[in-house]
């Protein structure tokens, strides 16, 4: 989610403040600007509910909703600013309400058969004072018939490729829902009595047909972890239960237990070496051990540290690790006599955490007494 920052003023000292390092080389100048772009830039309409050119939504409706991409000033929605007409120029009176960066209006009485309304957004401030910079008209028509039966089914994915663990609280969500005159809201929570709940308009892909939630936060605890999702229709119907996501958190890297080369021995007089691996290790409740790599290299004359490749190229691919252990017999030193050989170690998690790099060395001195 994008950071907001929540008082009008802040622009004014944010802004001062660019004006007043913009010369001077200083750290935090590109995080200040940053936050300048969020406080000066204008809402916008991010999704909408009826769609555009919606047929046959429901005539009780009592949601019109609409998610903008910053919190809204509740100050500034009136039946001006967020205008439902008809075609003969009918204005629609109802409800305005104000959630974070969701704005709903809820129609008085049930609207008109088989008619065509027209939604007009303009003049909505955002809290830090922008006004939305060019008005937002869309249109929906009426069918036939109230909608008495609630959204019933759907789906939730916790990042798109579907695995079962993730490295990291922040997730992206997939949400299909189900209904037969089709979803206004959706409540998302990680609780399943939704005692703390984000309301956002449900607006999905034409291709898709779903919703993507970017940036939702899980609990921080490593474990299993499950999204709720319950939607709301056009009418106010609202899912008899919620639908669940699962998914495994673990941010927790394994450990390598131990890192042999021949034994823990500091030289050879033979090229070929024994490189040992045991006692490798995840914490309890992690996803388990599942590859190791390693990437081998040389101390120079110069006393430098030269590896095979460069970046990612000095690693060999991620190999299966069984039971936490692996030997490799008659590994060939790549020194001559008398230089040091590196060795470095890592494993990974089945998440994807990696563990710190585990370093040896052995000296090659095939020289005799």
């Amino acid at each position: 989610m994008k950071t907001r920052l929540g008082y009008r003023k802040s622009s004014l000292f944010i802004v001062a403040a660019v004006l007043l390092l913009a010369s001077c080389p200083n750290p935090l100048l590109t995080e200040i600007e940053e936050a300048v772009v969020v406080v000066v830039t204008p809402p916008e309409v991010e999704a909408i509910y009826p769609s555009t050119n919606g047929e046959n939504i429901a005539i009780n409706l009592d949601n019109i909703s609409v998610t903008f991409s910053k919190p809204i000033d509740a100050s500034s929605i009136n039946e001006t600013t967020f205008a439902i007409t008809t075609p003969d120029g009918t204005e629609v009176t109802g409800v305005l309400a104000v959630i974070n960066d969701t704005v709903t209006f809820d129609p008085n009485a049930d609207l008109a058969y088989s008619t065509e309304y027209t939604v007009t957004i303009s003049g909505i401030r955002d809290e830090d004072g922008n006004v939305i910079s060019v008005a937002y008209t869309w249109s929906f028509t009426t069918g036939l018939a109230p909608d008495t039966a609630k959204p019933s089914g759907g789906t939730v994915q916790i990042n798109s490729s579907g695995d079962a663990w993730t490295t990291s609280q922040v997730v992206t969500l997939e949400i299909e829902g189900i209904d037969n005159y089709g979803i206004a809201q959706m409540y998302i929570s990680n609780t399943s009595n939704f005692a703390s709940s984000v309301l956002t308009t449900y607006s999905p892909d034409a291709t898709t047909g779903k919703v993507t939630y970017e940036d939702w936060i899980l609990t921080d605890e490593d474990g299993a972890k499950i999204v709720y999702v319950k939607f709301e229709d056009g009418a106010g119907n609202v899912s008899a239960s919620p639908i669940e996501g699962t998914i495994q958190l673990d941010t927790q890297a394994p450990s390598i237990g131990t890192f042999f080369i021949n034994g823990g021995d500091s030289g050879t007089n033979t090229n070929l070496v024994l490189l040992e691996l045991a006692g490798a290790t995840d914490l309890a409740g992690g996803s388990g051990t599942a590859q190791y790599r390693y990437r081998v290299g040389y101390i120079d004359d110069a006393g430098d540290e030269i590896f095979t490749g460069t970046g990612t190229a000095d690693w060999i691919t991620w190999t299966t690790l069984t039971g936490g252990e692996e030997t490799i017999a008659d590994f060939p030193l790549l020194v001559s006599s008398g230089e040091t050989q590196i060795f470095e170690m890592e494993i990974r998690d089945l998440a994807g955490n990696i563990s710190a790099i585990n370093r040896q060395t052995i000296t090659y001195d095939a020289t005799p007494p």
